[in-house]
């Protein structure tokens, strides 16, 4: 078993056209809001527990999964924004964990129930990208057998040959966990960290990292801007 966490406390003021002060996971889509697809995707990969991380500025996020009313979901707060993996830290989930972002959905089908395939390893569901949007992502440089030898955060495209961009998707291992809570969970003086200085941590001390690519059935859909939100919602509709 393992629990899923959704990072939610986000800002998304370039969504403001479209969210008029909603925020941007409650965004209806055909079929439900966005927090609720990914909601599902988690415990349809089997997920015990869903965690959503909001944050003071979207009082909406707590009382929309209060209204659930489903044991199974509860919302911590990030009381500041220190990036991704402080995000995921303030879960404070024990044990292999899965983390899909917010703003995210896979349609028809998902990469997560391969990530959780084996709770020994972590992995990352990764897709290429063209060299222009390399820098917009982490980008895994794995070996013939996709496996991680090195990740990279919004790297130049000279740095790094592989255009194998994380998409969305995280499986964090028990171990990995472990390294979360121990180095992530406070805060540190510096710029804010990322599941890539996670990943980072794991394979310096001889952690595995699988790469595994979404495939043809497995469709991201970034609700996440404007574009981006009005195409998921005609994709859904067909």
């Amino acid at each position: 078993m393992f629990a899923a966490v959704i990072p939610a406390g986000g800002k998304g003021t370039r969504m403001a056209a479209v969210t008029e002060g909603k925020p941007k996971e409650l965004l209806q889509l055909p079929g439900g809001t966005v927090l609720e697809f990914i909601i599902n995707e988690a415990f349809e990969a089997g997920a015990n527990q869903v965690v959503v991380v909001g944050s003071k500025a979207k009082p909406e996020i707590d009382e929309f999964v209060c209204s659930l009313g489903d044991a199974r979901i509860e919302v911590k707060h990030q009381p500041e924004p220190l990036g991704l993996a402080h995000a995921v830290a303030c879960a404070e989930v024990d044990g292999p964990l899965a983390v899909l972002l917010g703003d995210t959905i896979f349609w028809p089908g998902s990469p997560l129930n391969r990530l959780v395939e084996d709770p020994s390893l972590s992995a990352v569901a990764v897709q290429t990208v063209p060299d222009n949007k390399v820098n917009r992502y982490g980008i895994v440089d794995p070996d013939p057998e996709m496996m991680a030898t090195r990740i990279l955060e919004k790297p130049d495209p000279s740095e790094i040959d592989s255009r194998w961009a994380v998409t969305a998707r995280f499986f964090l291992s028990e171990r990995a966990s472990e390294l979360l809570q121990t180095n992530y969970r406070y805060p540190v003086p510096g710029p804010e960290r990322t599941l890539t200085d996670l990943f980072g941590d794991l394979l310096a001390e001889g952690g595995s990292i699988r790469a595994i690519p979404i495939d043809e059935t497995e469709e991201r859909l970034d609700c996440g801007s404007v574009t981006g939100y009005r195409e998921a919602k005609e994709r859904l509709k067909r």
